[in-house]
This record gives C-alpha cells, sequence and structure tokens, in this order.
C-alpha cells in the first residue's frame, strides 16, 4: 500500500508540474494564433488538474498490476495494453456496442478527465473520475487479495 501511495503521489506532484509546464511554454509558443489559450480561459486549470490526476493513478494501477502479476515489466505490459490497446480491439465491436462500452475504458473515462470539449458518448469529467477511480481501486483490490493470498 506504501508503495502505491508513494509512487501515486510523486506521479501525481511531477505530473502536475510537467503540465503546467507544458501548457505555460506552449501558450507563449501559440500566442496570438487562433489556438492560444490562458489558463484563464473556461475549464483549462480543471483539465490541467485532471491530467496531472490521471498521471498519479495510472501510477497507482501500474503499481498494483506489477504486485498482482509479481513482475513489473508484466504490469508495465498489461498497463500500456489496456490503456492502448483494447479501445482499438473495441472499435472491432459493433457500433451499437461500443457507444456503450468505451466511455467507461480506463483510457476513455481517464480522456473524460481532462478533456477541454465532451461529445455526446462521453462521460463527464466527475463520472470519468469515478469510473477511473473505479478501475484504481479494482486493480489495488485484485493485487491485495494476491497478496493475502501468497505472501501469508
Amino acid at each position: 500500500w506504501s508503495k502505491a501511495a508513494v509512487f501515486g503521489l510523486v506521479a501525481l506532484v511531477v505530473g502536475t508540474l510537467g503540465v503546467f509546464v507544458a501548457f505555460l511554454s506552449g501558450s507563449h509558443i501559440v500566442s496570438g494564433t487562433p489556438a492560444a489559450m490562458g489558463l484563464g480561459h473556461a475549464g483549462v486549470v480543471r483539465s490541467l488538474l485532471g491530467a496531472g490526476l490521471y498521471l498519479g493513478l495510472v501510477g497507482v494501477i501500474g503499481t498494483a498490476l506489477g504486485t498482482l502479476l509479481r513482475s513489473v515489466a508484466g504490469g508495465i505490459s498489461v498497463l500500456v495494453g489496456t490503456l492502448m490497446l483494447v479501445p482499438g480491439l473495441i472499435s472491432l465491436l459493433p457500433s451499437s456496442w461500443q457507444d456503450h462500452i468505451s466511455p467507461y475504458l480506463p483510457s476513455d473515462a481517464g480522456e473524460s478527465m481532462f478533456a477541454l470539449t465532451h461529445d455526446a458518448t462521453a462521460l463527464s469529467p466527475g463520472a470519468g473520475l469515478l469510473v477511473f477511480l473505479g478501475w484504481t481501486a479494482l486493480a489495488l483490490a485484485a493485487a491485495a487479495h494476491r497478496l493475502v493470498r501468497s505472501d501469508v
């Protein structure tokens, strides 16, 4: 638990600082263009904080998967597959299923936490946070169950 908490907190802080630095650097580059945005624009600060929180929670899920699989490489592989491969595989399902499943995938729920605009099928930022917290809790619970069963 302490490893997941420390790693998640460090990833949250470093990720949030990195997101703000990247945004401020990028805003100077695109200033004077139609793409220019500042911290005062609607939803920007929420989006930046959501991106930092997303990175922290991804770190916690990765730690939990590494513990669950007893392999750092395995945990990273499953995490990358879950976040990058599964959404592509969902696109092979019938479109009526995709609209009902996709918003609840970890990648899409996490994206809704920091997206500035949302389409009709995406979750709201609050709902995306709750779904992503659910995925985080599920990974932590599975890792805890594995530890209790094998380390006693």
